[in-house]
């Protein structure tokens, strides 16, 4: 059965909750991240108790209609210098809603944007000297030295590494390193909604020593064959003040 923009949605807000679970665990932070879960209403509060001012791990996401008599009462499971963002689907953007948000001081800080493919067999540049190797126990802390060149040469303490090497290559989360001669690239893989993958996309990142990071796109035909073809975006909107 074909399912509907709206099913897509709910769908994606039951993934972004999990990844950010994922994400906390595998933070490459000092300071382990304490993210706590809670639900409350149709609204599902995210919350890092070590890091009550990172926008992403502190945020309000389901806030709909049937919330916005009871702003205040969300807001006060938060650090009180610190306001969490309230990340909104379209279907939940409304006047009741964005008055609730306005009238506390919040405004519309970043949109997101998700992209459904739907496959298609056509031709696609061909990189023949990449080489794919996935992420094991093996090679995780050297992709994890990778992440350091990435972001500008950052080197990540051996704890710290050994915290969260395992999180890289779980059978519900893959990673790939490529490289194309001697350079390393990253590879970002794109699992259309937690479905198995008909295609794959590569973000081709230099990662060069000064930090300075150069990337472009291609599909190249690594099994199964490529498919890249009409896009649904979904966009989701994030309130912050």
């Amino acid at each position: 059965m074909k399912m509907k923009v709206l099913d897509y949605v709910e769908r994606i807000e039951h993934i972004e909750v999990e990844l950010t679970k994922l994400n906390a665990a595998r933070s490459l932070t000092e300071r382990e991240r304490r993210l706590e879960v809670t639900v409350s209403g149709s609204c599902t509060l995210l919350r890092d108790l070590n890091d009550p001012a990172s926008m992403y791990y502190n945020r309000i996401k389901g806030f709909g209609p049937a919330d916005a008599a009871h702003v205040d009462r969300l807001l006060t499971h938060y650090d009180e210098n610190n306001a969490p963002v309230v990340d909104m689907t379209p279907d939940r953007l409304t006047a009741e809603t964005a008055s609730a948000l306005i009238e506390r001081g919040y405004q519309p800080v970043q949109r997101l944007a998700f992209m459904r493919a739907a496959p298609w067999i056509g031709e696609a540049d061909r990189e023949t000297s990449l080489r794919i190797e996935q992420v094991g126990e093996r090679n995780a802390e050297e992709f994890i030295r990778w992440i350091g060149l990435s972001k500008g040469g950052t080197e990540f303490s051996p704890h710290v590494v050994k915290r969260v090497e395992k999180y890289f290559y779980r059978p519900d989360f893959r990673n790939y390193m490529l490289t194309i001669g001697e350079s390393p690239l990253r590879w970002d893989l794109y699992s259309c909604m937690g479905q198995k993958p008909t295609w794959r996309t590569i973000i081709r990142s230099k990662l060069s020593g000064d930090g300075d990071v150069r990337r472009h796109c291609c599909v190249i035909d690594w099994p199964p064959p490529p498919s890249l073809g009409r896009r649904t975006y979904i966009p989701m909107w994030s309130l912050g003040r």
